[in-house]
């Protein structure tokens, strides 16, 4: 008799990418790039691990390519708000985080960038 082999299970790219992001595995996430583009959350989970990775600039377009293919996404819109703050484009981090705020009001983290940007420019 045969012992019965089990089928391989297949993982979700998007849970996997998850776990390497959480256990601080920035690049196995980077490598699963494409696998994660279907998703708004695959691409946040990607776009997260570029700027862990120090790639702002990397980060930011993957943002906009992502936005482009999920525009109703707010969390994309806060990643990118985020990114353009850190590059010091403040005007581009307002707009982003007001899209992320038209689409989901209660996100407490985009009121705090958006009034951090504004802050920054000096609009009280």
């Amino acid at each position: 008799m045969q012992p019965v082999q089990s089928a391989p299970t297949l993982r979700d790219p998007v849970a996997e990418a998850a776990e390497a992001l959480a256990r601080g595995d920035y690049s196995a996430v980077r490598e699963r790039g494409s696998s994660l583009e279907k998703s708004a959350t695959g691409n946040a989970l990607l776009i997260r691990a570029l700027a862990c990775l120090e790639e702002i600039p990397v980060a930011a377009s993957r943002a906009e390519e992502a936005i482009a293919r999920h525009p109703l996404a707010p969390e994309l819109h806060y990643l990118l708000a985020v990114l353009r703050m850190d590059q010091g484009e403040d005007d581009a981090a307002a707009a982003a985080a007001r899209r992320a705020l038209y689409l989901d009001p209660s996100l407490a983290m985009v009121h705090f960038t958006l009034g951090s940007v504004l802050r920054r420019r000096g609009d009280r």
